[in-house]
């Protein structure tokens, strides 16, 4: 199922029942598989190779204007203790500039969040370039 936004989320309930909805999970326990299912947003996977840490995100641009991965990577260092160091990204194959067109509301909202967002747009329109954006939080 994908979920839109940035919404971050526990992999299971007090009872122990599987949650598998959220952009955003993050987890320790072992023989766990964490995947996203994207069509044209991002898949960012993280994993902390000292404390065996691993995250999945599904970034599309309104959990890239929330800083869906930022945000994950500081879950992961407050609540396992990861260090940046230590961590290794795999982003995945995403809609390209030639062919994601946005509005101004969402030109707008990219300006207003980020220094270099002119560098995120086509100079020729108002496309985006989700990976390009996602690629500056993981590097």
């Amino acid at each position: 199922m994908q979920v839109i936004g940035a919404e971050h989320t526990a992999l299971c309930t007090a009872e122990g029942k599987a949650v598998l909805r959220g952009d955003a999970m993050v987890t320790r326990q072992k023989g766990l598989l964490l995947g996203v299912q994207t069509a044209d947003c991002v898949p960012v996977l993280i994993a902390d190779t000292k404390k065996r840490v691993v995250a999945a995100f599904h970034a599309g641009w309104r959990g890239t204007l929330a800083r869906i991965v930022e945000r994950g990577v500081g879950t992961m260092r407050l609540q396992f203790g990861s260090r940046p160091q230590d961590l290794v990204a795999a982003i995945g194959p995403s809609i390209g500039s030639c062919c994601y067109s946005v509005g101004e509301e969402v030109k707008f909202e990219f300006d207003s969040q980020f220094a270099y967002a002119p560098k995120l747009f086509s100079r020729r329109s108002m496309i985006l370039t989700p990976y390009a954006t996602n690629t500056r939080f993981c590097f």
